[in-house]
């Protein structure tokens, strides 16, 4: 186990630069992330323009997700869903999808994809 583990000193604490560097994951500390006043009448409701949950502050996330949870999944149905090469089949999004996993399913016109409203 120690093959893969490193152990820590529970006395030897990081100091605040050195645990920002060492993180390496390109995430802000919360401390540092600032904060943005958040229309969330004006939030897209296409899932590939949204940003990403994350990059939001801690303390806006959950009312973010919250609000698009309010406005349901976005199911274009009336869009005229492009085809695309599978093998020798040319295959496109079934709007019936919508109908059997009406809940959580989403379309984004911009990427062309099938997004989870509750995996945001």
């Amino acid at each position: 186990m120690d093959k893969f583990l490193k152990r820590k000193s529970t006395l030897e604490q990081p100091s605040p630069t050195q645990e920002s560097d060492d993180r390496g994951d390109g995430m802000q500390h919360c401390s540092k992330q600032s904060r943005i006043e958040i229309n969330l009448e004006n939030l897209p409701a296409d899932p590939g323009l949204r940003i990403k949950i994350l990059n939001y502050h801690t303390n806006d996330r959950d009312e973010i997700r919250r609000a698009y949870f309010q406005k349901g999944p976005c199911q274009p149905r009336e869009h005229n869903f492009p085809q695309r090469k599978f093998g020798k089949a040319l295959r496109r999004f079934n709007t019936a999808w919508f109908n059997e996993f009406g809940n959580w399913l989403e379309y984004s016109i911009e990427k062309d994809v099938v997004f989870c409203l509750c995996c945001l």
